[in-house]
């Protein structure tokens, strides 16, 4: 069933409101992002410790080449 809003109008709570659409990548977080990739890379290599930040820093370069952000985030 709809819900009625303040001007009386009938409105679905599944479908999007016009205008608010956005990119699949766009609407997860980019931290999200990094850390499911860095995951998978620590998997690949059997969880072995001592990696860890190699694996985010890897993680977060891929994350920001599929995101289209050339710059990146190394700027130290």
């Amino acid at each position: 069933m709809g819900k009625n809003n303040s001007a009386g109008q009938t409105r679905t709570g599944d479908q999007p409101q016009q205008g608010t659409q956005v990119s699949d990548a766009a609407a997860i977080p980019r931290e999200q992002l990094i850390s499911e990739a860095a995951y998978y890379k620590a998997e690949q290599r059997g969880f072995q410790p001592g990696s860890e930040m190699a694996d985010w820093f890897d993680a977060e370069a891929d994350v920001e080449r599929m995101l289209g952000n050339s710059s990146g985030t190394g700027g130290l």
